[in-house]
């Protein structure tokens, strides 16, 4: 796939935030974005590391897995809306049902992908799909 999004028409790079604990999931989908889409980013994995990189940097887009060693990301959900401009965001989880997958629709999340072996197409299609719309907007 070409990459897509250009720094958003020549703006700043778009800016991600990877929160994942299991290295092999985290590396799989860091090289997936830096080769697929045109962005810069950053890793945190757990919770404690999530919060300080939202409260010291801006990000357009997170994916957040749902089981973190030091709790749960709905906790992290909870605290987004506080921020000036809410980055979007992508549940990317192994633990997931359609329980989990309604508690985060009902705290604004804009996509749930699950960990299985569709994860890499899956990924790349909601975050084009995403930077498309903010691309648009």
């Amino acid at each position: 796939m070409v990459k897509m999004i250009a720094a958003l028409e020549g703006e700043q790079p778009i800016q991600i935030l990877v929160v994942e604990d299991e290295p092999d999931v985290a590396n799989l989908i860091v090289k997936l974005l830096k080769k697929t889409f045109d962005v810069e980013v950053d890793l945190a994995q757990d919770l404690g590391h999530a919060r300080e990189k939202l409260l010291s940097s801006e990000f357009d887009l997170v994916t957040l897995d749902y089981l973190l060693p030091d709790g749960y990301s709905t906790e992290l959900m909870r605290m987004l809306p506080e921020r000036p401009s809410r980055p979007a965001v992508i549940v990317v989880t192994g633990h997931g049902d359609e329980k989990v997958a309604a508690a985060f629709r009902g705290l604004g999340v804009d996509g749930f992908i699950i960990k299985n072996e569709a994860l890499p197409g899956r990924l790349t299609e909601v975050v084009g799909r995403l930077l498309g719309a903010m691309a648009q907007a």
